[in-house]
């Protein structure tokens, strides 16, 4: 299904380049085989060393006894009550799991609202429609929703926690593989897919920021004050615009008021 991108990138660039480039060699060659690699962690909890032989550490593992009054059907077996099932780590990224999926849904439900709201108002106050002939031209955008993006909330935080918390989702797949055990080739099968979708969400974003870039001019004051993808990045923006002193103005260009000022 394509998106709102694929047609500016389509008036952008030869035929022959979208359909061979984009078509072929992104979608119906690269998405299968990254699809394939995010099932590399799970390939790797099933293969020896398991989590069924204690580590170096045995402390970090979770005996079948911690859960025996649940599994009536593990004492039926005679399955030894000290059999490590769980691994320490195997809650820490489930925990890290869900928190990014939570992080992921109120930042998709944030944007979809406001996008929802914004549109809404365009549509009860149409504007004479431009056509885009290149590259995408300023949008109109109703005073109550300047700059035509969010930057409140989490959006005051980073630029695309939803993203960020998708990437973070697969990562802690991988992290669940490297749990199950201390053999080496598992490093690269459980860290690979994540770094691998990395690169892709890294691309889409900035093709993504362009495009909102050239629709709304207000956006490259908003990328100087807010990071990509982590808080960090928007904490050293702080203390960059702020040594330099710009933060006010750039802080200017997103406050409706003082651009009706």
């Amino acid at each position: 299904m394509e998106d709102y991108r694929y047609p500016i990138v389509r008036r952008l660039v030869p035929k022959w380049f979208f359909e061979i480039v984009v078509h072929i060699c992104a979608v119906v060659v690269a998405q299968p085989l990254l699809l394939l690699t995010l099932c590399f962690p799970i390939r790797a909890m099933l293969l020896p060393p398991s989590e069924l032989s204690y580590g170096p550490f045995p402390s970090a593992y979770i005996s079948l006894a911690a859960f025996s009054p649940l599994l009536s059907t593990a004492r039926k077996l005679g399955i030894p009550l000290d059999t490590p099932v769980l691994h320490v780590g195997d809650a820490l990224a489930a925990l890290l799991a869900l928190t990014a999926v939570y992080i992921q849904k109120k930042t998709d439900d944030a944007m979809y609202a406001y996008q929802e709201a914004k549109h809404g108002a365009m549509r009860a106050n149409p504007s004479p429609r431009v056509i885009e002939d290149g590259e995408p031209l300023p949008a109109q955008v109703p005073p109550e929703f300047y700059p035509g993006f969010p930057t409140k909330g989490i959006h005051a935080v980073v630029r695309h926690a939803n993203f960020t918390s998708e990437q973070t989702f697969w990562l802690a797949q991988g992290l669940l593989g490297l749990g199950a055990g201390p053999a080496a080739p598992r490093v690269g099968s459980c860290l690979l897919p994540p770094f691998l979708l990395s690169l892709l969400f890294l691309g889409s974003t900035t093709l993504t920021e362009w495009i909102t870039s050239h629709r709304y001019p207000a956006y490259g004051a908003y990328k100087q004050l807010v990071g990509q993808f982590t808080p960090m990045e928007t904490g050293i923006k702080w203390i960059w615009t702020t040594m330099r002193g710009t933060r006010a103005e750039l802080q200017a260009e997103l406050d409706p008021l003082v651009r009706q000022d």
